[in-house]
């Protein structure tokens, strides 16, 4: 056969070859389609749907920042007196006699608290020897956090009831160089109206 004959099949065989080879092309074109609209997504501002998560804790940050407000105000202008209520889990009169204290320790852990304002809060202990004194405090979500003069610091957990801050029982450890076999302390702090009187009734030591 001629080799004219053969040059009809020329354009045939090219367009087949070029119908080929786009065939292996719409996949690596999709996935450059959707590279750049991923890096689109990434350079844009996010916003709550991009990341559901983003208004929960906003959310979450202004509930608790209300909280620690509605605490702080009802905490202002109140009182509070705390006691020692049981030794080892014992009450604490028996657990003078079961475990040979010295009466002073229930005397000696009274203690009587007024929150002036929004950091100062006046403290004082059972008995004429003990002054009157100032010291601050802070509040977060769980603890009302009081700093005493010389450095000490006191935590007490609360809660809310209603417009009411509760603050909770606290349990300290006494310490192993002051007492040859420790014991653990539960205290139990209460609202008392009459707190501030009974510091102003005191010598100042500010």
């Amino acid at each position: 056969m001629k080799k004219e004959h053969f040059l009809w099949l020329l354009p045939i065989t090219a367009a087949i070859v070029i119908v080929l080879y786009l065939i292996g092309q719409p996949s690596h074109h999709v996935k450059h389609s959707v590279t750049t609209h991923k890096q689109k997504n990434m350079d844009e501002p996010r916003t709550s749907d991009d990341n559901p998560n983003q208004t929960e804790d906003t959310s979450s940050d202004s509930d608790n920042s209300e909280y620690i407000n509605k605490a702080h105000n009802a905490l202002i202008g109140h009182g509070f007196r705390t006691d020692l209520d049981t030794i080892d889990g014992v009450p604490a009169q028996e657990a003078l006699n079961k475990f040979h204290l010295p009466p002073a320790v229930i005397h000696d852990s009274t203690k009587y608290y007024y929150f002036a304002d929004d950091n100062t809060v006046l403290h004082t202990s059972l008995g004429s020897y003990a002054y009157g004194a100032k010291g601050h405090y802070t509040i977060d979500d769980t603890n009302v956090t009081v700093n005493y003069e010389g450095g000490a610091t006191n935590k007490f957990p609360y809660h809310l009831y209603g417009n009411q801050i509760i603050l909770d029982d606290t349990e300290n450890k006494s310490d192993p160089t002051m007492e040859k076999t420790p014991h653990n302390y539960h205290f139990k702090t209460e609202e008392d109206p009459t707190a501030k009187q009974y510091i102003d009734s005191k010598k100042k030591d500010y």
